[in-house]
């Protein structure tokens, strides 16, 4: 959706290399940088350096339990009396890269739920959970949950703005009374 929400002016999406965001305010050829990209090279995300340490550790240690409880043949896996340095390094590969992979799964679930509730509030879809896969219930029935409970009513989604003062765009779920 592009919206009238600047002085008048529709601002709009532009995806840059890389899929990145960037917003133009009407027929400007001035890009602002989207504000999540701006905090997100920014701030320090302190919390997810220990979280995916745990991950990785936690990935070998079922990759190693896996080995010894179950492992078969077990040739691949050691060299005379030790364990195999080849199979040693790749299952600290696949290690340091499972945080990735977690993460982008959670943000394909986020993806997805939010398109669908998106497409609730603006109408493309009942709002109800038919035909969602089980995956998608529980996000969809929490988000139909917590807006029963509210009084709000939703007058628009996904509204792009901009600020000329912070140099910055973004796009807000919704806008409600």
């Amino acid at each position: 959706m592009t919206a009238p929400l600047l002085n008048g002016k529709q601002v709009s999406l532009v995806i840059g290399r890389g899929g990145s965001h960037w917003y133009r305010v009407g027929d400007s050829e001035a890009l602002y940088p989207s504000v999540t990209s701006v905090t997100g090279a920014v701030l320090a995300k302190e919390f997810l350096l220990p979280w995916a340490k745990k991950v990785a550790v936690e990935n070998m240690r079922k990759e190693l339990l896996e080995v010894i409880i179950d492992g078969d043949p077990w040739n691949q896996f050691f060299s005379g009396d030790r364990l195999n340095p080849v199979w040693i390094d790749k299952i600290v590969e696949q290690s340091k890269k499972r945080p990735q992979e977690i993460a982008e799964e959670a943000a394909d679930l986020g993806t997805r739920a939010h398109n669908i509730i998106d497409d609730m509030l603006q109408g493309r879809r009942e709002r109800t959970l038919d035909g969602l896969d089980e995956v998608m219930k529980k996000p969809v029935a929490g988000f139909l949950e917590w807006l029963a409970k509210t009084d709000l009513e939703i007058d628009l989604s996904e509204i792009r703005v901009a600020s000329h003062k912070l140099g910055v765009g973004g796009s807000m779920d919704a806008f409600a009374r």
